[in-house]
């Protein structure tokens, strides 16, 4: 028979605190064994597809894993005193300056320990190591104190924050699903030329009738022209930030480094203006479905879109960002997938005429070439993809309700304030 323990929580003093009576404290040396990752010669390589933080989910040799297991991956050290950590089951390979952290017994849940460890990176910058570069030796990291549930309890507070994580990562998942079948959709339609025809037959392929063009150098629809981008351009602007630069509190101001592409936004890294600054700005304030792109700087031609209260229900660009807005027969979820095609980039890229601070002008963007479809087009491709780039928008929404749950809860779980009811025999 099962039942649920209820009583009312006692608490004890600690050397980190107030913490559960029947909790213990714990150094983390009795509770881990630490390994670190290797430098493979080919590791140049795959540096450009995984964090260094990372394990790597594929090997660096064939069949050649250093790693097979359940296992914490904890960076050692960073510039910036930011240390990152991750979790990961299964064969790996990681980066030599990755703590790879494994448990000695089953006195511990591994995935406590994560967010354990998660709670407390603040702590862990304040005791690193290093002026320009922080380090977290092994030494540091024995000597950290940790407290330590009951077995079954540290389970159930895993899985509660485990079950968070793995619906943001759902969410992430289906988001990367979702742009796939709009790029896949674009290039069928508005790159092959397959767009359904009035018959719903793929419309090259059936038979329909292609004019040669100069611009592009290849056949195009019949009634498709290549215009520039200038001519259906109903507003492109720039934003600001007061003199002084952002603020800690106010209203979001998107810089160049949160043009990330669909549905991609750090929250850790927002600015904000003065509310009454806001109020005053003549342009740079973002509406639904405004198409984003990033003007100077080193990632110069990233696009990004946003709409429908993400990343914010109210927010506005500096003076980094363009917000581009285009008219019929063009579309905003046209132009953002349109932005997104590789020789797109290097055209934008190719605008840029300052070599030693990159940038590019309203003047260049609107010279821009753009294949220009017929508007019973664009429009049929705008309800469908338009659906999709919405349900992206809702999975990041419910995805920061989620994060913002579980950032709230860790303190109070970590630290036995919120316990979680257990089922005993």
């Amino acid at each position: 028979m099962k039942q649920k323990t209820k009583s009312k929580t006692k608490f004890k003093q600690t050397e980190i605190g107030m913490i559960p009576e029947e909790w213990e404290v714990r150094k983390l040396e009795k509770l881990v064994i630490f390994k670190t990752g290797k430098l493979d010669s080919n590791f140049a390589e795959l540096n450009g597809k995984y964090p260094f933080f990372t394990c790597a989910p594929e090997p660096l040799k064939i069949n050649s894993y250093s790693f097979d297991c359940e296992a914490i991956l904890l960076a050692g050290n960073n510039a910036n005193g930011v240390f990152h950590i991750n979790y990961y089951n299964g064969k790996f390979d990681a980066y030599q300056r990755t703590y790879v952290i494994t448990t000695k017994d089953k006195s511990t849940i591994l995935k406590y320990l994560l967010y354990q460890l998660n709670f407390r990176l603040n702590y862990l910058k304040e005791i690193s190591q290093g002026s320009a570069t922080k380090f977290l030796t092994i030494k540091i990291l024995n000597n950290l104190s940790v407290p330590l549930p009951p077995l079954p309890e540290q389970r159930a507070i895993a899985k509660i924050l485990s079950d968070l994580d793995a619906k943001i990562e759902l969410n992430q998942q289906m988001n990367k699903t979702l742009e796939a079948i709009g790029q896949a959709i674009f290039k069928h339609w508005f790159v092959d030329f397959e767009f359904p025809n009035e018959e719903g037959k793929p419309y090259k392929s059936s038979g329909g009738e292609m004019v040669y063009n100069e611009e592009l150098g290849k056949e195009i629809p019949k009634g498709w022209r290549v215009g520039k981008l200038g001519d259906y351009i109903t507003q492109i602007e720039s934003g600001s930030r007061p003199k002084g630069g952002s603020t800690d509190s106010g209203i979001p101001s998107i810089g160049a480094e949160n043009i990330l592409g669909l549905g991609h936004y750090d929250y850790s890294s927002t600015k904000y203006v003065p509310l009454a600054f806001y109020e005053n700005m003549t342009q740079g304030k973002i509406k639904d479905f405004d198409v984003l792109l990033y003007k100077d700087g080193a990632q110069l031609g990233r696009t990004s879109i946003f709409g429908l209260g993400f990343p914010f229900k109210e927010c506005c660009i500096n003076e980094h960002v363009f917000i581009v807005r285009v008219k019929s027969p063009l579309t905003q979820i046209y132009l953002y997938f349109w932005s997104t095609l590789p020789f797109v980039k290097d055209s934008i890229i190719n605008l840029n005429t300052n070599s030693a601070q990159p940038g590019i002008t309203k003047e260049g963007v609107k010279g821009l070439d753009i294949l220009v479809p017929k508007e019973e087009i664009t429009k049929k491709f705008e309800t469908i993809v338009k659906q999709l780039v919405i349900k992206v928008f809702k999975n990041c929404l419910e995805s920061q309700t989620l994060s913002s749950i579980r950032d709230s809860l860790l303190p109070k779980l970590m630290s036995g304030k919120i316990r979680v009811p257990v089922e005993v025999k």
